[in-house]
């Protein structure tokens, strides 16, 4: 067995878990319902739905990368993100960048500095915002 099918074999039972995990929650609703037994119903009801209520809300709040809140930033000017968040390790006209961390997640990381950026339009106001490596990597 190679490194590369160990590797797939790995992400495959990683991913099994927890499906396994919410078909045995929802065979438990089911059998709650159809047994009028509806205490295992509520209760595996609210293990299944909680965490996806927790997931669909950090995303809302963190979309790009945690801790930094876009939402609080768009259509803020230079000075008053830089009052958000204090000063950035990049600093440029149109852009600014916040130090994350060095990228080594995944599969194949490129250990390369990544950076939170939040760019500028014309009139000076945060237009788009994303996480990416450092400049020239």
């Amino acid at each position: 067995m190679n490194i590369s099918s160990s590797i797939d074999f790995f992400i495959i039972c990683l991913l099994a878990v927890p499906a396994i995990i919410v078909i045995i929650l929802i065979a438990l609703i089911i059998y709650g319902i159809v047994k009028k037994k509806r205490r295992i119903a509520v209760i595996s009801s609210l293990i299944l739905v909680i965490p996806a209520v927790l997931i669909v809300g950090y995303s809302l709040v963190f979309p790009t990368i945690f801790p930094y809140v876009d939402s609080l930033i768009y259509g803020k000017t230079k000075a008053e993100v830089i009052e958000i968040y204090g000063e950035p390790e990049l600093n440029g006209e149109r852009r600014i960048g916040y130090y994350i961390g060095v990228d080594n997640r995944g599969i194949d990381p490129s250990y390369l500095d990544l950076y939170y950026y939040v760019y500028f339009d014309e009139n000076g106001l945060v237009d788009e915002i994303y996480s990416g490596v450092q400049p020239g990597g």
